[in-house]
């Protein structure tokens, strides 16, 4: 007999950033550099607790989205 919504999770939290770099190689070639980074913080976001009423485990926590992550990218244009 429980209402809907009667369970939150836990905030989010998520950062990200990048940084490009634009440079000439040759009169008629480009690159660019890039590095990107995801959840830059490294705050650990946890996923939704199990709302199945009828079990042991409500409201417990078993997972949790990735870690830190770095991307790195090179793009030549001739």
């Amino acid at each position: 007999n429980s209402g809907r919504h009667i369970l939150t999770g836990p905030g989010l939290i998520d950062v990200d950033a990048s940084a490009i770099k634009r440079f000439s190689i040759f009169n008629k070639a480009n690159s660019e550099f890039r590095v990107e980074f995801f959840n830059i913080l490294n705050h650990p976001n946890f996923g939704l607790p199990d709302a199945n009423i009828g079990t042991q485990f409500v409201g417990q926590i078993f997972n949790a989205l990735s870690n830190r992550e770095i991307q790195l990218g090179l793009k030549v244009k001739f």
